[in-house]
């Protein structure tokens, strides 16, 4: 069985700075794509009807609408079938998250290789795969998506293998989301706070990665954070994770798609949302505190 793909994937790379262009290129060539950079102000090509098999933006600041501009750009793409990264520096989660972007586009954090290459492999990867002039019959066919994932996860892999070696606030509006008063609050915020502290004091005596825990993390974070009345951003919330941002990233979503975690806007600051426990999570943690103390 025989599959034809194009011999060189095609890239096109959207920078607004130096360093993007030579981070995303030198991306580029690890994955032995095509690339065509195209500067944040320059005319840009039509990229969501077949030209190019991937978009890579780096935006590095929000200078004149660009990362709106950007992401309602790749959006379009997306709709049509087409991968895409957005690499962007942390403080820029925050606006990210509240524009919506596609769920097919990656959200990168500037610096992080690894998962640039990752992301870019996966695009890369959803590029169209034509059956050869032998094709086999229907009932083979089927094999198709196995060898697409297995294709996938090999160029994904390889990537990242080749890059390796490259160089609060007041609670203010948010407290009417919730109502605090309709249910029993744990004895003491300052509890969850140890408890952090301690995970934390914990990395100073053994490897982080041994104990990876990012999404329990967030979830003590934020139950603590409710309870104090404080409103907790984006990119706090990935340091109060104490993972590489992209990896928190990924774990917001998680926990938003559990109906863990809510997304609020801030109604000061078009820029900025809040990651808030939602009522299903702090049920669960009510519930889960009041188990630990029943067994005391």
């Amino acid at each position: 069985m025989r599959y034809d793909t194009p011999a060189t994937p095609r890239l096109l790379l959207i920078v607004d700075d130096a360093l993007g262009a030579i981070e995303g290129e030198a991306l580029a060539a690890a994955a032995r794509a095509d690339v065509q950079t195209v500067w944040i102000g320059e005319p840009c090509p039509a990229f969501g009807a077949g030209k190019f098999d991937a978009v890579a933006a780096y935006i590095t600041e929000d200078a004149g609408l660009a990362l709106h501009t950007v992401i309602e750009a790749m959006d379009r793409a997306a709709e049509e079938g087409q991968g895409g990264i957005l690499v962007i520096p942390p403080p820029l989660f925050d606006l990210a998250l509240r524009l919506a972007p596609h769920p097919d586009i990656a959200l990168v954090a500037q610096g992080d290789t690894l998962g640039q290459a990752a992301a870019l492999g996966l695009a890369l990867a959803r590029r169209p795969v034509g059956l050869a002039q032998d094709s086999p019959p229907s009932f083979l066919r089927e094999e198709r998506p196995s060898a697409d994932l297995r294709r996938l996860s090999e160029e994904a892999a390889r990537i990242a293998q080749m890059l390796a070696s490259l160089a609060g606030t007041s609670w203010g509006p948010i407290a009417e989301h919730y109502n605090l008063s309709a249910k029993p609050l744990p004895p003491d915020p300052q509890r969850l706070r140890a408890m952090i502290h301690q995970r934390r004091l914990r990395d100073r005596f053994f490897a982080t990665d041994l104990f990876a825990d990012p999404a329990w993390d967030m979830l003590l974070d934020l139950m603590a954070a409710r309870l104090e009345r404080v409103n907790v951003s984006v990119s706090s919330l990935c340091i109060a994770a104490a993972v590489p941002p992209t990896t928190a990233l990924r774990w917001i979503k998680s926990l938003e798609t559990e109906g863990l975690v809510d997304r609020v806007a801030d109604p000061e600051d078009q820029r900025r949302i809040f990651i808030v426990l939602s009522d299903e999570g702090y049920d669960r943690m009510c519930a889960y505190l009041s188990a630990v103390d029943a067994r005391r």
